[in-house]
């Protein structure tokens, strides 16, 4: 670093190597958006299957948009909560299995997991029906579905 006087009489502490430092992040912004930029395409574009889906569903009547509207919702409390849930679960699970050389309960771990994903498919429909009495509703729930 030098110290050099600048025109009003003050010490100007200059860099060295600006160029390469700004160069430097320049490279570490592409690559960190190299890794977001996907990541952000996919909650945008998550979000906006639900909201087009709603949009054009509320075109057709009110009884549709509600049908579509609650089965987004238990979708989303299914999906998003158990079954994600689940499947971190099973990764942290089956990582600990692998890493112990258990590999029989690998096996084990991922078979529970499936029973338990299926029983929550087979109930998802009876839970859908109980959240709506209108009686146009659960038949355009299931035919949503």
């Amino acid at each position: 670093m030098e110290n050099k006087p600048s025109e009003s009489g003050r010490q100007v502490i200059e860099l060295p190597n600006r160029k390469k430092i700004a160069y430097k992040c320049w490279d570490e912004s592409k690559k960190m958006w190299h890794i977001a930029a996907p990541a952000m395409l996919t909650a945008v574009t998550q979000f906006s299957i639900g909201f087009v889906t709603a949009a054009f569903i509320g075109h057709l009547g009110d009884v549709e948009l509600a049908a579509v509207s609650v089965v987004q919702n238990v979708i989303e409390g299914f999906v998003y909560g158990l079954m994600l849930g689940m499947g971190s679960a099973l990764e942290t699970l089956c990582g600990q299995a692998v890493g112990a050389g258990q590999l029989n309960m690998l096996g084990i771990y991922l078979q529970r997991s499936w029973i338990i994903t299926g029983v929550t498919a087979l109930v998802s429909n009876t839970m859908l029906c109980l959240l709506i009495t209108n009686t146009k509703a659960p038949s355009s729930k299931q035919k949503y579905l």
